[in-house]
C-alpha cells in the first residue's frame, strides 16, 4: 500500500491528482446527471502508472472502454425480493419506523412521534423534504 507521503514519487505527475480514483465506482456512471463520457475518457491518464500499462489507451480503446463500461449495472441486491416485496421481519420493521409512535419531544412540543418523523426515507434524497436543522432539540 503506498502512503500518501510516498505517491507523489510513485506515481506519474498527472497520475498524482488522480490516486483517489483508484477505487472509482462506474457502475451506474451513465444514468448520472454530469457528462459522465467525458468524465469516464478523463480517466485514461491513470492507465499509466495506476492501472500498470506502459502508455494511455488510444482514442478508439478507450472509447470502447468507455462504452462497455457505462452499459455496466449493479447485480440485484441478494437481501432484497427482486418485486420489492418485504418479508415478515422487514414489514415489522416498516410498520414500526412509520406507524409506532414511540417518541416524546416535549422541549418543543411536538408530542409524540414516529422514526419516520424526524429520519425521512426518500429514495431520491432530495433537501427539500429534510427538517430544519433544529427543529427537534
Amino acid at each position: 500500500m503506498v502512503e500518501a507521503h510516498q505517491k507523489a514519487a510513485v506515481l506519474p505527475a498527472r497520475v498524482e491528482n488522480l490516486f483517489s480514483m483508484a477505487a472509482l465506482v462506474v457502475v451506474g456512471l451513465a444514468r448520472m446527471p454530469f457528462d459522465e463520457q467525458a468524465a469516464f475518457n478523463a480517466f485514461n491518464v491513470a492507465f499509466p502508472g495506476l492501472v500498470g500499462r506502459d502508455q494511455e489507451l488510444s482514442a478508439a480503446q478507450m472509447q470502447a472502454f468507455t462504452d462497455f463500461a457505462l452499459q455496466l449495472t449493479y447485480p440485484p441486491n441478494p437481501i432484497r425480493n427482486l418485486d420489492n416485496s418485504l418479508t415478515a421481519q422487514q414489514q415489522i420493521g416498516r410498520d414500526f419506523f412509520f406507524n409506532n409512535e414511540s417518541f416524546v419531544n416535549t422541549a418543543n412540543d411536538f408530542g409524540v412521534f414516529t422514526c419516520e418523523s424526524c429520519h425521512r426515507i426518500d429514495p431520491q434524497a432530495t433537501p427539500s423534504t429534510a427538517r430544519p436543522p433544529g427543529l427537534l432539540r
